[in-house]
């Protein structure tokens, strides 16, 4: 258990199905079909705090997704954010912002 933690981030990918789509590019590993993915962002009540623009899955990853969110405008400073090894190779340059 992490108590100094105040806010948690993780993608969630949703399904699609809409006609004459390019499906190669909305492809999910998660689901095995088209879909979009968001980046969700919970604070330590489990309310939503923010969710970020839908994009298509093959070519945002969740580290992707995270350095154009611009998450340093919508948190503070001492806000302690858990994440999984998806965003492990992008924080650099998230801490740089």
């Amino acid at each position: 258990e992490f108590k100094h933690i105040t806010l948690h981030i993780d993608g969630h990918d949703s399904r699609v199905a809409y006609l004459n789509a390019n499906k190669a590019n909305m492809y999910s590993y998660e689901l095995k079909k088209s879909g979009f993915r968001t980046q969700v962002c919970c604070d330590m009540n489990s309310m939503v705090v923010f969710v970020s623009q839908p994009a298509e899955c093959r070519d945002f990853n969740d580290g992707v997704m995270l350095s154009k969110m611009a998450i340093e405008k919508k948190i503070h400073n001492l806000d302690c954010i858990a994440m999984d090894g998806g965003y492990a190779q992008f924080l650099h340059g998230v801490v740089e912002n």
